[in-house]
């Protein structure tokens, strides 16, 4: 290959370093051509003739002698990259530029193809001549524009995420938040390398920012929760994570992780913490509670055992053990009436009642802790207050639940009043007092099961916290609500109850007619391993007239009912020895008792009990305590008659 030069310029150059500069640019894979000051082609490499003869160019000289800027210029009107081009070439030809570079598309018939043009001046003695490379640059340009395919697609992926989408450059820069981080913050991406970090709460940054540059030094997976500043001016909590991408030396390349919002999970941890923490304090309180009626029953046992019968103590003893166990049955009894409240498990006996008999058997309930306090009671009851359709049982215990919390949280001597009247289509009672108060930050929670406030009284008029709890869930059982309301500490409180008033008045109930004793006597045995309890049941079961007899456990059951003989058993199913399933099991196989009913008691009513009952063939089930009207009619309904 021989460089032609314009006539009249001397050069001095051997014929071995000319061949061998020519077998050099031959060997190069780029296109090269070589233009004088004019631009005009001096001389073409193998690779730019290669190139020409593959795309059907017929010149012979593949270009050498033609203006280069003149191909650049024809194509200038409508190609903008043959235009910038003939810009770059005449400035290096003319000393305006060093250097000049552009990449263009050059795609065939049947393929895509991209150059990178780049011309470089060319000193030869006072001639300014240029070097013209094509380099192909398809396999770059084809990695790039996958890439930039597979970028786009993951900012679209990323866009239609609920959670905030982020990635980072090696060095931990953020450089890419998705479209959910603009649409909670508000902040673009544009506001400054660290935009994000204001954001964070103050009490959060600096342990995130550590977790986030440890991360980055190691290269480990980076975890933290922390708040974010929304728009709105709202923190809320978030999960972060990253995971770094490494390239095939294990470099890493970026770093791509989310936020998601955990405001709610972190929520339910904190409720969850703090049912826990009641929990405890509950158990503390209920223990305390237990002791304080058991320490005076523990007392009037070790007197009457070993001072012997006393008739100057007897009477006082009896009434502190008797008040003491109805303490005792109380604490049990707000137990077990608030768990089956919260599983759904009271059955309400509603009909038509007067509020007035209601709060008159609440007022009655109340009464014996209200005069041990002194306080002073006052019954406000509207003549004009309507019936409501309810359980007269449960709402004289939701009166009583409030008119006893009045008197706990009251200082002695103090008032109390419950008024009950008329609000358009609603039944309205009100128990006040002038007590300690509520502060306002308990005031949301003074229903919550176990919530207790001690609001500076002693702890012995404390309770276990759920009077309240189950005096609501009542009465949304009855279709109704209940508020409190405080003006604050040492001000007094007002609950305030609202239920649907009846239109008509409802019927004065019936007394309950007295015990007769039965027409047809029979044989029973009582079977239960609490004794006070089976003797009890035997001496009512005698006053009704039957032939009562007693046993305390499973075995003894069995023998016992061997020689009674009897026509009725009442049995316990939780004995020791054997219990109360085994026993109706060994009586089922005797034959000479095979006319003989045994009723099934147990102190569960839920239906898996009431389920396993019955799959185990007994006809009756009863919940203890055992109703006596309700232990009468199955009597009445036993067929045929004894012998």
């Amino acid at each position: 290959m021989e460089p032609m030069l314009p006539p009249g310029e001397h050069h001095q150059s051997s014929s071995s370093g000319e061949g061998l500069l020519g077998a050099a640019l031959d060997a190069l894979p780029s296109h090269i051509a070589v233009l004088d000051e004019q631009a005009n082609i001096l001389l073409v490499n193998e690779a730019w003739r290669r190139f020409g003869s593959a795309n059907g160019n017929a010149d012979p000289t593949f270009g050498v002698g033609s203006s280069y800027l003149g191909v650049c210029d024809a194509a200038a009107a409508t190609c903008s990259d043959a235009a910038r081009a003939a810009r770059g070439i005449r400035a290096v030809l003319g000393g305006a530029g060093e250097q000049f570079e552009l990449e263009y598309e050059c795609h065939g018939c049947a393929e895509q193809r991209w150059f990178l043009l780049r011309v470089a001046p060319l000193f030869s003695g006072s001639l300014r001549l240029a070097v013209v490379v094509h380099i192909n640059i398809t396999a770059r340009k084809m990695i790039e524009l996958e890439t930039a395919k597979n970028e786009a697609r993951f900012r679209q992926i990323a866009d239609a995420m609920p959670q905030i989408v982020w990635t980072a450059r090696p060095d931990g820069t953020l450089d890419y938040h998705n479209r959910r981080w603009f649409e909670l913050t508000g902040v673009p991406e544009s506001s400054g390398p660290d935009y994000w970090v204001p954001l964070m709460h103050p009490d959060d940054r600096e342990k995130c920012l550590d977790a986030w540059a440890d991360s980055v030094r190691s290269g480990k997976p980076f975890q933290c929760e922390y708040r974010i500043r929304l728009a709105s001016g709202e923190y809320r909590w978030h999960l972060g994570r990253g995971l770094c991408q490494t390239d095939a030396e294990g470099r890493v390349e970026r770093w791509v992780g989310t936020c998601t919002d955990v405001e709610e999970q972190k929520r339910a941890e904190a409720a969850l913490l703090e049912t826990d923490r009641r929990k405890d304090e509950f158990l503390t309180v209920l223990a305390h509670e237990l002791r304080n009626p058991l320490a005076p029953l523990r007392s009037s046992l070790d007197i009457l055992l070993r001072r012997g019968l006393d008739p100057s103590l007897s009477a006082h003893l009896c009434e502190v053990m008797d008040r003491q166990v109805k303490q005792l049955v109380r604490l049990v009894d707000d137990l077990l009436d608030v768990s089956r409240a919260t599983q759904g498990k009271i059955a309400l006996q509603m009909k038509p009642v007067r509020l007035q008999q209601v709060i008159a058997t609440a007022v009655d309930t109340a009464r014996p802790l209200i005069e041990l306090r002194r306080h002073a009671l006052e019954v406000a009851v509207d003549p004009d207050v309507p019936g409501v359709l309810g359980d007269a049982a449960r709402l004289a215990q939701v009166f009583g639940n409030l008119l006893n919390n009045a008197v706990k949280y009251t200082e002695v001597g103090g008032h109390i009043r419950i008024e009950a009247l008329r609000s358009g289509a609603q039944a309205v009672v009100r128990v006040e007092d002038d007590g300690v108060g509520i502060g306002a930050d308990a005031l949301p929670r003074i229903f919550d099961l176990f919530r207790q406030e001690t609001r500076s009284l002693d702890r012995s008029m404390g309770g276990l916290g759920v009077g309240l709890t189950l005096a609501r869930r009542l009465l949304r059982m009855h279709g109704g609500t209940v508020e409190a309301f405080s003006a604050g500490p040492g001000r007094g409180s007002c609950f305030t109850v609202r239920l649907p008033a009846l239109a008509a008045e409802p019927l004065p109930e019936a007394a309950p007619p007295p015990l007769r004793r039965t027409a047809v006597a029979r044989r029973v045995l009582v079977v239960d391993d609490n004794v006070d309890a089976a003797e009890m049941l035997a001496e009512l079961l005698g006053f009704l007239g039957h032939e009562v007899a007693t046993v305390h456990d499973g075995l003894s059951a069995v023998e016992r009912a061997l020689t009674f003989r009897p026509d009725v058993v009442l049995l316990d199913l939780a004995l020791p020895k054997l219990d109360g399933y085994g026993v109706f099991r060994r009586l089922r196989e005797e034959r000479s008792l095979e006319r003989t009913v045994v009723i099934a008691l147990s102190g569960f009513g839920h239906e898996t009990e009431k389920r396993r009952v019955q799959e185990a063939g007994f006809r009756y089930h009863l919940v203890k305590p055992v109703e006596i009207d309700e232990l009468t009619n199955v009597f009445e309904g036993l067929s045929p008659a004894p012998d």
